[in-house]
C-alpha cells in the first residue's frame, strides 16, 4: 500500500494546517498570531497522527493528538467567526485528525 493512501487523513490534516499558516501570514494583529500558532499545532497533530499510525513504539494517545488539533484550530475560528472558510477548516482539521487516529487505524500492522 502506498504511504499516501495509508496516511491520507494525516496528509489532509497537514494541508489544512498549512492553510492555517497561510491565513496567519496574510492576517494582521491577533489573527496573525492565532493563525501561525494554530497552523503549527495542526501540522504537529498531523505529524503525530502519522507517527502513531506508522510506529507503535512512539505512539501518543489519540485524545492528545485530537486535542492538539482542536487547540490549534479553535482560537482562529473564534477570532474569525464572521468568515466562512476558517470555521470550516477548523472543523475539518479536527475531524480529519480524529479519522487519522481512530482505534482501528492505530497499530494496524501489528494485528
Amino acid at each position: 500500500m502506498l504511504a499516501i493512501t495509508q496516511h491520507r487523513w494525516s496528509v489532509l490534516t497537514g494541508v489544512l494546517g498549512l492553510q492555517y499558516l497561510y491565513i496567519g501570514v496574510m492576517a494582521e494583529g491577533p489573527l496573525r498570531l492565532a493563525g501561525l500558532l494554530g497552523g503549527g499545532l495542526i501540522v504537529l497533530a498531523a505529524v503525530a497522527a502519522a507517527v502513531a499510525t506508522a510506529a507503535a513504539r512512539v505512539a501518543l494517545p489519540p485524545q492528545l493528538i485530537i486535542a492538539l488539533a482542536a487547540a490549534g484550530s479553535l482560537p482562529l475560528a473564534v477570532l474569525a467567526w464572521w468568515s466562512l472558510v476558517v470555521p470550516v477548516i477548523a472543523v475539518l482539521s479536527v475531524v480529519f485528525t480524529a479519522l487519522a487516529t481512530r482505534p482501528g487505524r492505530l497499530h494496524k500492522e501489528l494485528s
